[in-house]
């Protein structure tokens, strides 16, 4: 998954080591997804709350 992240977040994101960077963008992933299409997307790590 590609998304497209401000200057700013890439700097940020560029600072933390590989793990956290991918739960970083794993997270903005399913929030722009459950944004855009109001849906639960499948593949939701397990213990993750996605308020409605």
């Amino acid at each position: 998954m590609k998304i497209k992240l401000s200057k700013t977040a890439d700097k940020f994101l560029k600072k933390l080591d590989g793990s956290s960077k991918k739960t970083v963008v794993d997270k903005i992933g399913i929030l722009k997804s459950t944004r855009a299409t109001a849906t639960i997307p499948k593949t939701v790590p397990s213990g993750s709350i996605i308020s409605p």
